[in-house]
């Protein structure tokens, strides 16, 4: 069976992380070809201004929040930063009805994201 690349959108517009400890949830939902033996990817635009050791992490989390969680990148920024991040999958189990959390863990400044997008492989 023949595999293609898809994706699925997030968000567009940017969306502020609080201070520390602010997160933003997004459910995931995926098609039902999507081919879970292969690596997923992540891209976001991220905006830091005025950074000091100030750290994003983000998780694959199983729903209801409390229950499991995957984390699957962390970044920690200084100065001023506008640029995509990408970061690969490979041990992260996606499913329906998971939630990609982005979570401002630490340090001073402006953080937002924008752009969110997951990028699959489909059997077709």
């Amino acid at each position: 069976m023949a595999t293609v690349a898809d994706y699925v959108t997030f968000a567009d517009a940017a969306v502020t992380l609080p201070e520390v400890a602010g997160n933003v949830d997004f459910p995931i939902s995926l098609p039902s070809n999507f081919n879970s033996g292969m690596a997923a990817i992540l891209t976001f635009m991220l905006a830091v201004g005025n950074g000091n050791g100030l750290t994003l992490g983000f998780w694959i989390k199983d729903a209801p929040p409390g229950s499991g969680s995957t984390m699957i990148g962390q970044i920690v920024m200084n100065g001023n930063y506008y640029g995509t991040i990408q970061e690969l999958l490979g041990g992260a189990s996606l499913a329906n009805g998971k939630i990609l959390r982005f979570m401002r863990t630490g340090g001073t400044g402006t953080m937002k994201i924008s752009d969110v997008a997951l990028w699959f492989q489909v059997n077709v």
